[in-house]
């Protein structure tokens, strides 16, 4: 079958830096998941990037990636098959934070904001364990700034189709991302704005 989406590597300056640019229709929910695990997998540690839906299974997405650490080419990278495939790497090590909000977005999606210290495989590990929730990104933008993790992740509820995460779905995110926190810089998660919706 051919691809319907578009995936490719652009070498970087000869630094250890270089970018995946994803353009396209994918399916799969978790297929974030599946590119970051096999990423993490193989030391290749996310700076920067960008991803979000433009309609259901419509994705535009870019990453600069971080290859110093790791010992694989970007011209031996199978992109495709991380996109489609599940890694051995996912969930991996126990994520990091110092600090976290949750909040409602105007269409009534969860937006996540996060900060800690800098994580091979931290994207991958935080969205593994919200998918055990059925909450699932719509769009994400991450960075990388003097050794801190400072991401902005939109959710949404996958059951039949898409929705708007229910007020539980929100308290057991907080309770999740609580459970991540270290004393590092002593910063307390936020539960953010209340929410009207009903569980």
């Amino acid at each position: 079958m051919a691809p319907d989406c578009t995936i490719y590597g652009i070498p970087g300056t000869g630094n250890g830096f270089h970018e995946v640019v994803i353009d396209g229709h994918i399916s799969r929910p978790h297929w974030i998941i599946h590119l970051l695990g096999a990423l993490a997998a193989r030391q290749i540690s996310v700076v920067s990037g960008f991803a979000y839906q433009e309609k259901f299974g419509l994705w535009k997405a870019g990453f600069n990636l971080d290859f110093t650490e790791s010992t694989s080419a970007l011209e031996r990278l199978d992109f495709y098959s991380f996109v489609h495939e599940s890694s051995d790497r996912e969930g991996g090590k126990e994520p990091l934070l110092s600090f976290f909000s949750v909040t409602r977005t105007m269409d009534d999606l969860l937006e996540l904001y996060l900060e800690g210290p800098d994580q091979i495989g931290f994207l991958s590990s935080i969205l593994a364990r919200v998918a055990s929730l059925a909450l699932f990104p719509v769009a994400l933008n991450v960075e990388t700034v003097d050794g801190r993790i400072r991401d902005r992740i939109v959710l949404c509820r996958i059951g039949v189709g898409f929705h708007s995460p229910s007020y539980s779905s929100y308290t057991h995110l907080h309770s999740l991302l609580q459970s991540f926190m270290v004393e590092e810089d002593a910063v307390s998660g936020d539960i953010g704005v209340p929410l009207q919706r009903a569980s």
